[in-house]
């Protein structure tokens, strides 16, 4: 049988989550460096060197926007402080009327994509087109996710599509980490393969927790550790990211 839920232990959990964020997110402000990154869109374009009649293309590339990394990764712990602070806000007696659950899915959805897109970048990947295809094959895989882990019925299809549509973009990832090696002769910084465990171990817990939520042992958790684990989970993920970053691009 469930022990009844400890509402000061998931307080406690939030506010410690929303400390932990703020302090983060001031960290990246005034320890990491101004290393800027470009977004660009690449298309054809007339050659008027090769050709007269401007029948010869070229690859082209024009920068849609430019950002500071720090900027980015303080984007990130803003939109990470939401769910902590959604339910900080929320009066003690309105708890179970708010599906918490939802927030954490989609806090887990958003900073999955925006994980994935910032170690893109750092890989090489510039293109906004590539970006955003692969930040939406992500936002699917978890889609799909949360709804099996949602359904009564185990529909196993929907899991299989979901593990597809989350490791698919990194195919992109090792495709950009070896062509760096190869025709550039370069290797990334030290940060970025260890970003690249930190992220892949985020997918990981999601599919883990998929599969784990379909079995019989989900009924022998106390509804306490079914609120406080994900957020505990999430929090030293989003820390490790976070603080690897700072120290890869500090001042």
């Amino acid at each position: 049988m469930k022990n009844k839920l400890n509402l000061k232990k998931v307080q406690l959990t939030y506010l410690v989550s929303a400390v932990a964020i703020i302090v983060l997110a001031v960290l990246s402000l005034t320890q990491m460096n101004h290393t800027g990154y470009d977004v660009v869109t690449n298309f054809l374009t007339s050659n008027p060197l090769a050709s007269q009649t401007n029948t010869v293309f070229a690859q082209a590339s024009r920068v849609m926007f430019s950002f500071e990394m720090r900027w980015a990764l303080f984007a990130l712990l803003v939109l990470c402080l939401l769910t902590p602070l959604t339910y900080i806000y929320q009066i003690w007696s309105k708890y179970k009327k708010l599906d918490l659950r939802l927030y954490r899915n989609i806090d887990s959805a958003v900073t999955a994509i925006f994980m994935f897109l910032l170690i893109a970048i750092l890989s090489g990947a510039q293109d906004i087109s590539l970006l955003v295809f692969s930040g939406s094959l992500i936002a699917i895989g978890y889609l799909l996710a949360c709804r099996y882990i949602k359904n009564k019925q185990s529909d196993k299809s929907l899991m299989v599509i979901s593990t597809v549509s989350l490791f698919l973009p990194w195919l992109m990832i090792a495709s950009y980490a070896l062509n760096s090696v190869f025709y550039g002769n370069v290797r990334s910084p030290w940060y970025v393969y260890v970003l690249y465990v930190v992220v892949l171990v985020k997918v990981a817990m999601l599919l883990v927790a998929g599969h784990w939520a379909k079995s019989k042992n989900a009924n022998k958790v106390s509804e306490t550790a079914q609120e406080v684990a994900p957020v505990v989970i999430s929090l030293l993920i989003k820390v490790a990211f976070v603080v690897v970053l700072i120290v890869g691009l500090s001042k």
